[in-house]
């Protein structure tokens, strides 16, 4: 096979490649458009209006957090409840967030450096507010630290329509524990009585928020996700052998 004819075929295989690449990104797309940013939007006006109610009422609502390996804050008020500021119209990721706070702050002397560095690395994951005064040996060594932690916890539920899987991924921090949790959300599952049951969640109600059973169709989507991920996987490492033995014929 002469020269001309080799790039010849591989231009066909590469511009056939690049047409199924677009079709599969524009069907994707589609997708989301039609199913999936309607959910967000759908999200995001009732976390607006909710968010009004919330710091008009100011319900009574406390809460404890254990700090771990340090203690228990205790009794901290939940309040102050913000939206992001998104238009609406543009909406891909729908942020709610709000404070628990209380004067009920946390102290703690540790004497290993270790657990010292231990402890502020996990109080800068949760997002915790703390103050930490060291003190140091002959050898100018942290030979002990007496820390503050602040008892104020922000809580944060953020919402993101995902193209590629065309889902939701629902990210919660600091909810009942510290720490975040992950949950993927089709656009199905979003109806008024999900709402619903997020409003109660939020508000720390009995609820059913994240805990019903996927039905059959709900499971079906996500296994459909994950061979959309596989497939995705093996072009892409199609795309990049082809790349690299391109780039060893050319040397």
């Amino acid at each position: 096979m002469g020269l001309l004819e080799q790039l010849r075929q591989k231009t066909i295989q590469a511009q056939s490649a690049e047409k199924k690449e677009h079709k599969r990104c524009a069907d994707l797309q589609k997708y989301y458009d039609k199913e999936v940013n309607p959910k967000v939007e759908l999200v995001y006006d009732f976390l607006k209006e909710l968010e009004q109610h919330l710091n008009y009422l100011q319900p009574d609502i406390a809460v404890d957090y254990q700090v771990p390996a340090v203690g228990r804050m205790t009794n901290l008020v939940q309040s102050d409840y913000q939206m992001n500021k998104g238009r609406r119209e543009v909406l891909s990721r729908v942020a709610f967030q709000f404070t628990c706070q209380s004067k009920n702050h946390l102290n703690i002397t540790l004497e290993d450096n270790p657990k010292i560095n231990q402890l502020i690395e996990k109080l800068d994951r949760y997002g915790l507010r703390y103050d930490c005064h060291k003190t140091r040996n002959e050898q100018h060594q942290v030979s002990s630290a007496d820390i503050l932690i602040y008892a104020r916890v922000t809580v944060c539920l953020v919402f993101v329509g995902v193209v590629e899987t065309g889902g939701i991924e629902l990210n919660i921090s600091n909810y009942q524990e510290l720490g975040t949790i992950k949950s993927y959300l089709t656009p199905a599952q979003i109806d008024n009585a999900f709402l619903d049951e997020l409003g109660k969640f939020i508000m720390r109600k009995d609820n059913l928020f994240l805990k019903h059973e996927l039905t059959n169709d709900q499971k079906e989507f996500f296994k459909e996700l994950v061979r959309k991920e596989k497939i995705q996987r093996r072009e892409e490492l199609s795309v990049a052998t082809i790349l690299e033995k391109n780039s060893q014929e050319n040397k």
